[in-house]
């Protein structure tokens, strides 16, 4: 099964010239507006509801010369935090 993230919020999410801005839906002490590194944007710039979390990881493999299990946990673990922050869900496709 291929985990495939999209956004259940999308307006949480603005891009500000080239760098993307979180606004979760309640602000409090757990979920703050922040600013995200290029690592992260790069992965916001490709959850569309298409892209697999292997996908992503591929895309960053590529970009960045890192190897397949590093960026896939970064994706898995970028991706959880906005599911938690409400901002992305996950589907399931075989």
């Amino acid at each position: 099964m291929k985990k495939i993230p999209f956004f259940q919020d999308p307006n949480a999410v603005t891009k500000v010239g080239d760098e993307f801005v979180i606004l979760p839906k309640a602000v409090n002490e757990k979920n703050k507006v922040g600013l995200v590194n290029e690592t992260a944007a790069f992965i916001i710039g490709r959850i569309d509801g298409h892209n697999s979390t292997e996908e992503i990881a591929n895309a960053i493999c590529s970009a960045y010369d890192v190897d397949f299990d590093k960026a896939h946990d970064v994706t898995i673990s970028f991706i959880t935090q906005l599911f938690e922050y409400g901002i992305c869900s996950w589907k399931e496709e075989s």
